[in-house]
Parts: C-alpha cells; sequence; structure tokens
C-alpha cells in the first residue's frame, strides 16, 4: 500500500496537472469567500479611491480572464517545447526535470487560480448591479493583485524555463537528485530501514515463487512490508534489484518458509510497485544513466559536441565518488529471525555503468577519452587519500577497456600518446 502511495505522489509531483489543481480549488474557494465579504460590508471599511462601478468590474474581471488564458497557453506551449527539447538533445529520461518543475507548475497554477477566480466572480455579474450585494470592490482589487502575481510568474517561469534548458543546470538537477537518494537508499545506514544489516547471504532456487503480475520496470520494493509479511524463521530473497524491467510472471520474490500460502505472495506482490519507466524514487543507478544518456547523445553525429560530454563526466564523476565512499551494498536484512535478501551493485559495477557508454560512444574523440581516464585518476586518488572503502582497482577493467579502445581507434600519434599518458597516469593508484 505504501509503495502504491508513494508511486501515485511522485507521478503527480512529475506532472503539469496537480499544482494547477490545487491553485484552482483554491482560487474558486477564495473568490467565494471574498463575494461573501462583498456581500456583507459593501462598501465599509473600504477606501473610496480603490472602489469602482458594476460596469467596469466586468470589463476588468473580463479583460483579465481572456488575457490569461493567452498567457497559460504560452507557459504550456513553453513547456512542451523544452520537453521536445529536452528529449532530443539530453535524454528521454530528462523529461521530469521539466514536467515536475516546481516554478513552472506554481507560475501556471497562478495563472490558471486567477482566471477560475475572476469567472467565479464573473459568474456573479448579474447580482453586480443588483440589490443583493452590489459591486464587488474587494474582489476586484484581489483580482487586480492577482493580475499582477500571474503576469510576474509568467516573466519568472519562461526565465527560469530557458536557463534551465542549459547543460549545467540538467546535470546539476540530476545530481543532486541522486546524492539525495543515496544518502537515503543506499543501504549503509540502519535508521533508513529501521533494522539492522546483515552480511551476504547464498539461497537455493526451491523457494516459492512470486510471479510479476504484469511487466513493467521495478520502480519501488518496500523493505519493511517485507519484513513484516515474511514468516518466523523464513527468508524472502527479492530477485530482481530496483530499476530492472521483469516480464509478465517473470520472478520478483522467492520465499524460503516452510510454510507459504498464497495470501503471503499477494503481501510480498504488494510490497512491489511497477510502473512503465524507471524512476528516481529508489533507483540510483538511474542518475548514472540519465547523466551517460547525455553523454552519450552529444557525441552523437548529428550532434558532435565533445564538451558537453566532457562537461557530463564531472557530474559522473561526483556521483561515482560518493558511491565508492561508501561500503558496497548489504545483502541482507534482517529483524527477529525474518531476512529479506537483496539483490546488490559492486563498486566496479557502479563504475562500468557510469563510464562505459560514454567511452564506447566517444570513439575517435580523444579529448573525451583523456577525460574518462582523468576521472579515474582523480577518484583513485581520492580513494587513496580518504582511505575510502572501495579498491583502488576498482577502475581496472575501465582503464584496460580504454587502453584497448586507444589502441584500436583511428587518431593521430599525438592524441594516442596523450590518452595513452592519462590512462597511465590513472593507474598510478591500483595498488
Amino acid at each position: 500500500m505504501i509503495v502504491r502511495l508513494r508511486q501515485i505522489a511522485d507521478g503527480l509531483r512529475n506532472g503539469l496537472s496537480f499544482v494547477p489543481l490545487l491553485f484552482g480549488i483554491g482560487a474558486i474557494g477564495l473568490a467565494l469567500l471574498m463575494l461573501q465579504l462583498d456581500a456583507r460590508w459593501g462598501t465599509s471599511y473600504w477606501p473610496a479611491n480603490l472602489q469602482t462601478t458594476g460596469s467596469n468590474a466586468q470589463a476588468i474581471l473580463g479583460t483579465v480572464a481572456g488575457g490569461l488564458i493567452s498567457a497559460v497557453t504560452l507557459l504550456l506551449s513553453l513547456a512542451l517545447v523544452a520537453v521536445q527539447l529536452g528529449s532530443s538533445q539530453f535524454s528521454p529520461r530528462t523529461i521530469s526535470n521539466w514536467l515536475g518543475d516546481r516554478v513552472l507548475q506554481v507560475a501556471i497554477g497562478v495563472v490558471v487560480g486567477t482566471i477560475l477566480f475572476c469567472l467565479t466572480i464573473l459568474q456573479a455579474s448579474d447580482a453586480v448591479d443588483g440589490s443583493s450585494f452590489g459591486v464587488p470592490h474587494r474582489s476586484v482589487f484581489v483580482a487586480v493583485i492577482l493580475t499582477v502575481i500571474s503576469l510576474l510568474g509568467v516573466v519568472r517561469s519562461v526565465d527560469h524555463l530557458a536557463k534551465s534548458l542549459r547543460i549545467g543546470d540538467v546535470s546539476q538537477t540530476i545530481l543532486a537528485e541522486t546524492l539525495g537518494l543515496i544518502e537515503r537508499l543506499d543501504g549503509t545506514d540502519p535508521e533508513s530501514l529501521a533494522v539492522p544489516l546483515g552480511p551476504a547471504v547464498t539461497l537455493s532456487d526451491d523457494g516459492e515463487v512470486v510471479a510479476a503480475p504484469r511487466a513493467g520496470w521495478i520502480q519501488q520494493v518496500d523493505i519493511e512490508a517485507l519484513l513484516n509479511v515474511c514468516p518466523a524463521a523464513g527468508t524472502i530473497e527479492v530477485v530482481k534489484p530496483v530499476g530492472t524491467f521483469v516480464l509478465n510472471g517473470a520472478p520478483l520474490a522467492r520465499i524460503h518458509a516452510e510454510t507459504a500460502d498464497e495470501s503471503l505472495g499477494e503481501a510480498v506482490e504488494a510490497a512491489f510497485a511497477l510502473g512503465t519507466s524507471r524512476t528516481a524514487q529508489q533507483d540510483i543507478p538511474f542518475g548514472l544513466v540519465r547523466l551517460s544518456d547525455i553523454g552519450m547523445r552529444a557525441l552523437s553525429p548529428g550532434i558532435n559536441d565533445p564538451n558537453t560530454a566532457i562537461d557530463v563526466l564531472n557530474y559522473i564523476a561526483t556521483i561515482v565518488l560518493a558511491l565508492l565512499s561508501r561500503p558496497e551494498d548489504k545483502t541482507q536484512v534482517e529483524r527477529d529471525g525474518r531476512r529479506v535478501v537483496l539483490p546488490s551493485h559492486t563498486h566496479a559495477e557502479y563504475v562500468d555503468m557510469a563510464v562505459s557508454p560514454i567511452r564506447r560512444a566517444a570513439a575517435g574523440q580523444p579529448l573525451v577519452l583523456v577525460s574518462i581516464a582523468r576521472l579515474c585518476e582523480q577518484i583513485g586518488s581520492e580513494i587513496r587519500r580518504r582511505d575510502l572503502p572501495a579498491a583502488p582497482s576498482v577502475f581496472d577493467s575501465t582503464l584496460d577497456a580504454l587502453q584497448e579502445q586507444t589502441e584500436t581507434d583511428q587518431m593521430i600519434a599525438a592524441d594516442r600518446n596523450l590518452v595513452e599518458q592519462a590512462i597511465a597516469d590513472a593507474r598510478r593508484f591500483d595498488s
């Protein structure tokens, strides 16, 4: 149940409709409140220089509503343009950067709310010149204030949206999101699970299989829920890690216990959240995938922008260093004799998924290859200097592949020597 709620919350957070809906509901409520205040007090306690006439009130409200409808259309068009540019220039997996952008969501919400506020006041236009309460002076004044805020919001959102398309801003957003996820979900903080972590274990394949109800990406696994439903002295083995795609009917988990009825299987299945795409809810490697996508796309023949790939490597290095600063993922969580065994990624696997995609795309790009070697050198230096848990040899396979690629790539001798020297510098820390 918790994973479903988190899944719904993530979908709402990364969509354009939820925040404007809240603003719209709030604006209608505010409009009804202002109408009640106008009906109760009329011109009492209201400055004469802020009063208006019924016809002017209708003209102001109608003009504001019509103009802001065009403004919200502009904002939605800009959002779609940003999504299109982000998908084509960076990666389709960066769409949530714009659809989930809080500045854009709030700006659209303010404009939509102002429109609904004005339309709600206009709906009472039959009573404006009648005897029920007279001209809604306060409501019109609030509408003017909301209009000014809406116009400022439109300008702010356009400026923010334009700046958010810079490679540094896109990468920084992914970096901050991934580093925050590492802090919470890397499995080394017992408080994140409220249970002690145990050593790795090896299990047989004869457990009761809990099959995936449909094909999809594993977005979340509720370990606390698995511990709660696990039988006494039993073990629940998670077969697929978060961020992997499972086929319909493929194993999600295996239950190793003396008794495992159908209700237990349903409870285990409910601890998994499947979706149509990967998300950053618990998927640490997803940040590396998105940054690698940007780097590979920058190196494609249609774009051919190696400097962008080099920039992205700096952000990738920051994430890799954060991952190597912690012990490798524990594979067992235990409480009261109940165990949950988790698939894990090694430090070498993190390095490979971070660097190898860009390395393969960087054929014939010596500057990018040099940057990859220097990434290994810098992180290897930090491993030694800080005495980090990762072994300095974690980059051996990456440097070996880089050396082989350098020998087979077509490049002039000067470029080849430059790359080989960078590889030799990185190998200084392999011990």
